[in-house]
Formats: structure tokens, C-alpha cells, sequence
């Protein structure tokens, strides 16, 4: 299930203005779909998708190199793409969420690669096979993702803090 935004949110996910989604969306680059009350929305995972695209080959410059400085913990993340939920970790969200083909950030949670592996670990009995970070959907895991949204918010909170500009 894809989370949908806003153009306003989908601006401040990718640190853009909201005249660059309607760009993207009028140019084809994101797929934009009206909402009840007529408003404009895009789906979340697509946004950060195409602001990766947008910056590959660009030359670097010290404005570009200074943009993004990483300021939050390690956490473990709990992504959702077709019938299967990834569970990683990052210190760096919009750079990691952005190239993870994913349709639905489910949670988030403090904790490095130790925390990961013990997930893991807890969700053996569920994991895809042939894969090592991603899982089925079962009861425990999906009960696990809605305890996590309950005890450190909505995912998409993490681009509002986890990142900040340099002068």
C-alpha cells in the first residue's frame, strides 16, 4: 500500500520547492494522482526516487557537497515493497530510502546493525526465501511495525530531523 503526500509534503520530503514536484509530475518524472478534495498527491516512496535520479551525474560543487550532513543515530527501518517487508538499518535515510524500491516506509526504530541482527533473528520463521533482510507479512511482524508506529511515530518524520543544511 503506497503512502501519499501532499505536493507541499512531498517538497519538504526532498528538500524542494513545491514548483519542482509539479515539474516532475507535469514532465512525467512522478506520477501525481487528485485527491478527494482535489488537491494534488504523489506517492511517497516515488518522491525520494526521483530527487536520486535528478542529482546522479552532476558535478560536484562545495554548495552540493555541504547539502546533507547526517545527524541521527542508526536506526532500523521497516520497508514495505510488493508483498514483502524489508528490515535494515541506516544512518543516512533519504540517501538509503531513496535506493530501496519500496512502496511504504511501516516504521523505524533506534538501533544499529546489533538491533538489525536481533530483528532478524526474531522474524527468522518469516524471512523470504533465499533472502536475508527480507520477510513475508505475518502476524508478529505486522503487530511489531503498528507497536513501533505507536512508540516512535510516523517514518516519514525522520527526513524532518535527520538531516539539516550547512552554511
Amino acid at each position: 500500500m503506497k503512502q501519499w503526500l501532499t505536493t507541499a509534503e512531498a517538497a519538504r520530503l526532498a528538500g524542494r520547492h513545491q514548483s519542482r514536484i509539479y515539474a516532475w509530475i507535469e514532465s512525467g518524472k512522478l506520477a501525481g494522482q487528485r485527491a478527494e478534495d482535489g488537491t494534488m498527491e504523489v506517492a511517497s516512496a516515488d518522491v525520494l526516487q526521483v530527487e536520486a535520479k535528478t542529482h546522479r551525474g552532476r558535478p560536484s560543487t562545495p554548495a552540493s557537497r555541504k547539502r546533507e550532513v547526517v545527524t541521527h543515530q542508526p536506526i532500523v527501518y521497516y520497508l514495505r515493497f510488493r508483498s514483502r517487508v524489508k528490515i535494515g538499518t541506516t544512518t543516512q535515510c533519504r540517501r538509503r530510502f531513496a535506493a530501496i524500491p519500496c512502496e511504504e516506509w511501516c516504521a523505524f526504530e533506534p538501533g544499529s546493525r546489533s538491533l538489525e541482527s536481533q530483528r532478524h533473528r526474531q522474524f527468522a520463521k518469516s524471512r523470504a526465501s533465499g533472502h536475508h533482510e527480507w520477510f513475508e507479512p505475518s502476524p508478529e511482524l505486522e503487530q511489531h511495525m503498528a507497536d513501533l508506529r505507536m512508540a516512535h511515530g510516523d517514518p516519514l518524520k525522520l527526513f524532518e530531523v535527520s538531516t539539516h543544511r550547512t552554511r
